[in-house]
């Protein structure tokens, strides 16, 4: 089936399940862009019924899917803009607690200094911090105004593109990185194909997606930031996440939870709530004191479940070997 966004022009597909390829799937919910979140503008969300896997369908035609990150409020682009709200600082401030996060947690499983390639590293802050430490990083950005950012103002090897448009020698990289990336990606199985090849045989592949378990997700539903339609095209549990990955032979470590997420998705889908019904200067302190105590809840929850098969946390990072 292909129809239009009346708006935006835009030609959506209805598809099978983009792990297991199975036909039959269920509705799981209607979700709102959180840019443009009008009456009449929701997405549909389905459950598979053979993997558990919930994802969007129908949805927006792969080519003309650029438009949906034009908004400057889109976070991980933040960097290019001029102007910063508070939440962008908000989330500048949490990003650069998150890399210094990442580089420990990637350095405890790969002590030894070497190549590391970031798919879809957005403006490259995580690239920068990496290299600061020792690392030859490179970079690989679908979108030219990010990737220019990186170039050049952060002088880092960042290449416009996808793995479908980058040439990269095969097993030339010790870590591969994909943060909140594989959630975007139209071919999950062809990615993870392309970046297997990649690596180097032992080579460490590290997955940070949202989590559809987790207490905020439960807890703020259709306006749950990390939805995210239609930017977002699918979503993972953990047994999801490691079932598509040990598909491709890649052998799971640990899953940990990124630790600053639940008060960033707490805040923003608060923020998601303001602009679907509007918000007085009193409902905007109780909506803050609300993400406080969402965010508080689900950090917990995400600690103490963190060794369990299905963890609690807003946003796990997965670490696999090849």
């Amino acid at each position: 089936m292909v129809e239009s966004i009346r708006e935006y022009k835009i030609r959506m597909e209805t598809v099978v399940c983009p792990v297991c390829h199975a036909a039959n799937s269920t509705i799981f919910m209607r979700v709102p862009d959180r840019f443009r979140p009008e009456p009449g503008t929701a997405y549909t969300l389905v459950r598979c019924v053979k993997c558990s896997l919930v994802y969007l369908n129908p949805r927006p035609v792969e080519e003309s899917s650029g438009v949906f990150y034009e908004s400057s409020e889109y976070t991980p682009f933040v960097s290019t803009g001029k102007q910063r709200s508070i939440m962008d600082r908000v989330y500048v401030a949490i990003r650069e607690m998150n890399n210094r996060w990442k580089r420990r947690q990637i350095e405890a499983l790969q002590p030894e200094r070497g190549r590391l390639l970031d798919v879809g590293c957005g403006t490259g802050e995580f690239l920068q911090a990496m290299h600061a430490a020792g690392w030859q990083v490179r970079g690989v950005e679908r979108d030219a105004k990010a990737a220019a950012y990186a170039v050049e103002q952060l002088q880092l090897d960042v290449v416009c593109g996808s793995l479908d448009t980058v040439p990269l020698a095969p097993a030339s990289f010790d870590v591969v990185t994909m943060w909140h990336v594989l959630e975007h990606l139209y071919q999950p199985h062809k990615a993870l194909m392309q970046v297997r090849d990649v690596l180097r045989p032992g080579g460490l592949l590290v997955i940070a997606v949202p989590n559809l378990l987790s207490l905020d997700a439960r807890y703020y539903r259709q306006n749950w930031v990390a939805f995210d339609a239609p930017r977002h095209v699918q979503h993972f549990s953990p047994k999801s996440l490691r079932s598509l990955c040990e598909m491709h032979s890649f052998a799971h470590l640990r899953t940990r939870m990124l630790p600053f997420d639940p008060f960033f998705n707490a805040l923003m889908s608060e923020t998601v709530i303001e602009r679907r019904k509007g918000a007085s200067i009193p409902g905007r302190i109780v909506s803050t004191l609300r993400a406080g105590i969402v965010a508080n809840v689900a950090f917990i929850a995400g600690w103490v479940t963190a060794r369990l098969q299905q963890p609690l946390g807003s946003s796990l990072v997965y670490f696999f070997r090849k």
